[in-house]
């Protein structure tokens, strides 16, 4: 079935990066043990460990994918995955939807303002193109959303987040699954934490503002930027 066959080229890469990392942490580990050159015996011990608890993780990861392809050749994971496609699918289709009344909603209203007739054909085409368009860029945004692989530590961790905190994996923003925060009755703002190479990026979003921070390390956090963002006609963010 080709929705296994997607999970399943999807669990093979997991498998092949897990595979990948686990050497590159060993090669790393062997070459700590011969070298010569640290003397500081606290430090080299301290990354030997370091070592072991990401060799041991990984491993962890590896035996987890593993048991799901298992499960995924049983048919067992078959409800979830549906499930997963069915979601998405009608999240699109209600995106879909408000684009579609939006549309109508234009044209009634060039209808009624328009007076010249191939003024009205001429606006007529550029609303079909637009649609066209935006049913374009929704299936690929969709299929761009299946081939991306989002970290099993994010899925586990969203499961355990409201759904105004999250992350951002490759563009793809990622909420968590359990009731948005309030404060006083207001939803408190979106807080997506983006990581890239060893630089933590905190956005903090609001109806009106898009504030950006970065972490480093153990460092206290420093604000990049702010932007203002377009009122939008629903009162609440989420």
């Amino acid at each position: 079935m080709e929705y296994r066959l997607s999970e399943k080229n999807k669990i093979s890469h997991l498998l092949s990066s897990l595979a990948v990392k686990i050497e590159r942490v060993r090669k790393s580990k062997e070459d700590l043990i011969r070298s010569t050159t640290i003397r500081d015996r606290e430090f080299k011990e301290a990354q030997l460990k370091e070592n072991d608890e990401l060799i041991e993780k990984y491993t962890q990861e590896q035996e987890d994918a593993n048991e799901r392809l298992r499960q995924l050749e049983n048919g067992e994971l078959d409800d979830e995955i549906l499930g997963e496609i069915q979601k998405n699918m009608k999240t699109i289709h209600k995106k879909h939807e408000i684009a579609r009344k939006k549309e109508e909603e234009i044209t009634r209203k060039e209808i009624v303002n328009k007076k010249s007739s191939n003024k009205f054909n001429d606006s007529q085409r550029s609303i079909d193109y637009e649609n066209r368009q935006k049913k374009y860029e929704m299936q690929k945004a969709y299929e761009r959303y299946c081939s991306i692989e989002i970290p099993s530590y994010i899925l586990e961790n969203l499961k355990m987040m409201p759904n105004n905190k999250g992350y951002i994996w490759k563009n793809v923003y990622c909420y968590g699954q359990l009731p948005p925060t309030y404060t006083r009755g207001v939803p408190d703002p979106v807080v997506l934490f983006e990581k890239q190479r060893d630089v933590m990026f905190i956005h903090e979003i609001s109806e009106t503002e898009h504030h950006i921070f970065k972490k480093v390390g153990q460092q206290k956090r420093e604000y990049v930027k702010g932007t203002m963002r377009k009122k939008r006609q629903s009162k609440s963010l989420f």
